[in-house]
C-alpha cells in the first residue's frame, strides 16, 4: 500500500486582531486533522515568530519538515505598520495596559520628525514590562502581573528603517522594519520619553517578513483544509537566503543518512555558515555546514518521501 504523501511546508495567514498565534496555529491543525482522518498522524505545527493578540498581519505557519528550518527566518528583517498615540504612558507600553496621563503639550511635526530619526539604527533596547522574556524561568508578564518586580536587561537589536506616514496629534503613524527581537512597544515608549509627552502603542500590522509580504496571505475567515493545502509553499522558499549547493545524486543518499560528504560544490566558495542542501531535482534534502577541508557535514536532514508502492 502506498503511504500517504507528507505533508511539508507553511502557509501565509493574515492573523486578526483577538486570536493568539497559538490560536491559530491550533486551527491549522484542526482542519489538517479534518482533512486527513483519524489514522494518519497530523504533522509538527509551528510558527516563525509570534504576534500579540491585539496585533494584526503576516504569519508564517511551518507545518511538517518545514518547523525545523524556522530558526533561518530569524536574521530576516521583520516590517510593521505601527500607530502610536502620544501624550500618554502605559504599564504594558500598548493599549491594552492601565493608560497613565503625562502630557498635553502637542508636539510640532519637526520634532516628531527628529525623534523619530534618533531611533534609527543598532541601539540597546529595553523590553515591556509585560513581555515573555524569562528572568530565572519566568516569563517577564507573569512576574509583572504578581507585582514582583524583576529586571529587564537591554537588548541590542536594529531599526533598519523608520518613516513617518502621518502625525496628526495625538496619533503618530510609521512604517517600521527591526531586528528579530526588536518590541515596537518599547519603540513607542521611547518615543514618548524623547518627546516628553509620553507613548503608547495603538495599533500594530506586521505586513512583511523577509521576502514575505501580505500577497497572497490566508484569511483566517476563508480558511479551509483546501484553501491550506492550496497556498502551501515549499520548504525551500524558508532558507531562500542561505548558500545554496546541489549534490550529485551518488552523494544525496551519503547526505541524508548523516554522512559527511567529501569535496564542495565546484561553483562556491567554502562558506562559513550554514548550508542549504539539494538534490539534481532541486528538492531541499537538508543543511549542511562545511569544514576547513570543504567536506560537507549534515546538520538537518530531510528524505525524500518514499515512492508509490513502498
Amino acid at each position: 500500500m502506498s503511504k500517504p504523501p507528507a505533508i511539508n511546508g507553511f502557509f501565509l495567514i493574515d492573523k486578526p486582531a483577538g486570536p493568539t498565534s497559538h490560536d491559530i496555529v491550533a486551527r491549522v491543525r484542526r482542519l489538517l486533522r479534518q482533512a486527513l482522518g483519524s489514522k494518519l498522524q497530523v504533522p509538527k505545527i509551528g510558527h516563525t515568530g509570534t504576534l500579540d493578540p491585539a496585533a494584526t498581519g503576516l504569519l508564517i505557519i511551518t507545518v511538517g519538515a518545514a518547523t525545523r528550518l524556522a530558526e533561518y527566518t530569524r536574521p530576516w528583517p521583520k516590517t510593521y505598520r505601527a500607530r502610536f498615540t502620544l501624550g500618554a504612558g502605559s504599564d504594558t507600553d500598548d493599549a491594552a495596559g492601565t493608560l497613565q496621563y503625562q502630557s498635553d503639550a502637542v508636539p510640532e511635526r519637526a520634532a516628531v520628525i527628529a525623534a523619530l530619526d534618533a531611533c534609527r539604527g543598532p541601539q540597546q533596547q529595553v523590553p515591556p514590562a509585560y513581555a515573555a522574556i524569562k528572568f530565572r524561568g519566568r516569563k517577564l508578564y507573569e512576574l509583572a502581573r504578581q507585582g514582583i518586580p524583576a529586571p529587564r536587561l537591554p537588548r541590542l537589536v536594529t531599526i533598519y528603517t523608520l518613516t513617518l506616514k502621518d502625525y496628526t496629534y495625538p496619533q503618530v503613524e510609521v512604517e517600521v522594519s527591526v531586528s528579530a527581537g526588536t518590541y515596537i512597544r518599547s519603540l513607542a515608549r521611547d518615543l514618548g520619553e524623547d518627546l516628553n509627552t509620553g507613548a503608547y502603542l495603538a495599533n500594530l500590522r506586521r505586513t512583511a517578513i523577509g521576502p514575505f509580504d501580505l500577497n497572497e496571505v490566508i484569511h483566517p475567515d476563508e480558511m479551509s483544509a483546501e484553501i491550506l493545502f492550496t497556498g502551501l509553499r515549499p520548504p525551500a522558499q524558508l532558507v531562500q537566503r542561505l548558500t545554496r549547493c546541489t549534490l550529485p545524486r551518488a552523494n544525496v543518499a551519503q547526505f541524508i543518512t548523516g554522512q559527511a560528504v567529501q569535496g564542495r560544490d565546484p561553483l562556491l566558495e567554502t562558506p562559513p555558515g550554514p548550508v542549504a542542501v539539494f538534490d539534481p531535482h532541486h528538492t531541499l534534502v537538508g543543511i549542511g555546514r562545511y569544514d576547513a577541508s570543504s567536506t560537507l557535514h549534515p546538520e538537518k536532514v530531510f528524505p525524500p518521501p518514499a515512492p508509490p508502492g513502498e
